[in-house]
């Protein structure tokens, strides 16, 4: 079984990990309210603090974003800056509901780095994403800098 088959099998199981991103180290699932509760527990945030949702082209926006809310001007930045480190919050699509996610906005980005685009085709749906801290402390940069309590929560 190779190693890509086994962290999407993982993360279809609603298991959260570490992932290298395009911009900082971060804590990762499914986009599942479940997968939600979980990263803010392990970094010691509200249960249904909004996460950063991770998805592999700006084609993906019309299944998660209400594109009818969605300014022109939006939509031109993440034509021009994506794949890259943007982050765009916009009216959440009304289907969101469906997969528990009641937030009226959804923050996303399309990053800017092959392995992680890859992983997200293959499970066909977003990664949710926060930087790998406990709240309140500074992004780890490195693996060195990971907080133990963190690396023991997953």
């Amino acid at each position: 079984m190779s190693k890509h088959t086994v962290i999407t099998d993982q993360l279809i199981q609603e298991q959260v990990g570490i992932m290298t991103c395009d911009t900082l180290y971060g804590l990762c699932g499914i986009m599942t309210p479940n997968v939600m509760t979980r990263i803010n527990a392990i970094k010691n945030r509200p249960a249904d603090q909004p996460l950063i949702g991770l998805i592999s082209s700006i084609d993906w926006l019309e299944r998660y974003v209400d594109l009818t809310q969605l300014a022109p001007h939006h939509l031109s930045l993440c034509q021009k800056l994506w794949p890259g480190p943007f982050t765009i919050v916009a009216p959440s699509h009304p289907s969101l509901k469906s997969l528990g996610i009641h937030t009226p906005t959804i923050a996303l980005r399309c990053p800017n780095f092959e392995p992680l685009t890859t992983l997200i085709n293959q499970l066909n749906q977003p990664l949710m994403s926060s930087s790998v801290n406990r709240a309140g402390q500074p992004a780890a940069l490195n693996p060195n800098e990971f907080d133990p309590k963190i690396i023991e929560q997953i």
